[in-house]
């Protein structure tokens, strides 16, 4: 019987948890293809090697990201306002197939990569703080924001790290409360 062909999201969807759970080095193309209920040889033809694969895959994960996260900070309403939708988001986001960031995770084995996949993970960091600097810009002065967007990038990806070590949800809580009671302040502009 001739294997169903999957679609490049559906692809991708599988082989994320693979990647989440095993890491970079610990992922083997045979596991991915199991993962696709895909023989070998259909998943070499869909991806060469683990790196096209995980090129592409970032680059869909940044997609997803930018629509369903970061996005939210351009949308009406205050920075809090904001920042609280973009909030519930995430949890959501990271919890997907357990507790992680898949860019973490990957960028975690930093030593191990490419540079043009080095460069793809520090893309998603960079347009993460980015994003938070919106909301920060609203409230701070710009270096302050620049800091304060920088430090909560830190503070979420630490939040998820140890989330998923201790299987506890209340670390991105406590990340919730810092950042929203910072958005929640009002210190004198002055850029």
């Amino acid at each position: 019987m001739r294997p169903q062909k999957l679609s490049r999201e559906q692809l991708l969807q599988y082989c994320m948890p693979v990647f989440k759970q095993h890491g970079y080095q610990g992922t083997s193309m045979a596991m991915l293809a199991s993962a696709c209920d895909l023989t070998k040889g259909a998943f070499y033809y869909e991806y060469q090697d683990k790196e096209s694969l995980v090129a592409d895959m970032l680059s869909y994960v940044h997609d997803l990201v930018e629509d369903k996260l970061l996005s939210l900070v351009h949308k009406a309403g205050s920075a809090q306002s904001r920042y609280q939708r973009l909030h519930q988001q995430a949890v959501q986001f990271f919890s997907q197939g357990g507790m992680g960031c898949l860019v973490a995770v990957i960028g975690g084995e930093a030593r191990y990569l490419s540079p043009s996949l080095l460069a793809l993970t520090q893309q998603f960091f960079t347009r993460w703080q980015q994003a938070m600097q919106v909301l920060f810009d609203e409230v701070y002065p710009k270096a302050q924001a620049s800091a304060l967007a920088k430090q909560s990038v830190a503070d979420y990806e630490g939040a998820i790290l140890l989330g998923r070590i201790y299987d506890d949800s209340s670390y991105l809580q406590g990340v919730y409360e810092r950042i929203d009671a910072q958005l929640a302040s009002k210190p004198v502009l002055a850029n």
